[in-house]
């Protein structure tokens, strides 16, 4: 049961990746992403030396595939054109970690992942993820509600 929902999990993760990616390429963002983007809310005299520059809360990633974003909190929810990507950041500026509510929001618009779009039925499957020691949570306080595979080769596509 539990390997079913990998496929999902490796699609969320590419999704994710891509936006990174498109951050850095299309926008010119080096550092830390929500570094930058906390940067845009800073007053215009702020002595913020950091390098690198503010990108704002919402934008476009790439005006021809229509991929947007939208930061919020410890994150960034993206719109993939008919689907959506929403990821939190864990430490170290992780961008892989993923649960149920996030994978059920990709099901959603996707077919063939559309069993898993039930949000119990995603946790299900990762709870047996986590029994047999495929993900695991890590001891961090930030991003401590995401999961993360243990072992490097699963997290592969």
């Amino acid at each position: 049961m539990d390997s079913a929902i990998i496929p999902l999990i490796h699609t969320y993760q590419r999704h994710v990746a891509e936006a990174i990616a498109l951050f850095r390429t299309n926008l010119g963002v080096r550092g830390h992403l929500l570094r930058a983007w906390r940067r845009s809310l800073l007053p215009p005299d702020s002595t913020d030396t950091e390098d690198g520059h503010a990108i704002p809360q919402r934008g476009v990633l790439d005006a021809d595939r229509n991929i947007t974003y939208s930061f919020h909190g410890i994150g960034c929810r993206l719109e993939f054109g008919g689907h959506t990507v929403d990821f939190d950041f864990g430490p170290d500026q992780r961008f892989d970690g993923f649960d149920a509510w996030r994978l059920h929001l990709l099901a959603e618009s996707l077919p063939e992942f559309h069993h898993f779009s039930d949000v119990d039925i995603a946790q299900q499957h990762l709870s047996q993820l986590e029994t047999n020691g495929r993900i695991t949570k890590l001891d961090s306080t930030f991003g401590c509600h995401l999961y993360f595979f243990t072992n490097p080769d699963d997290s592969s596509a």
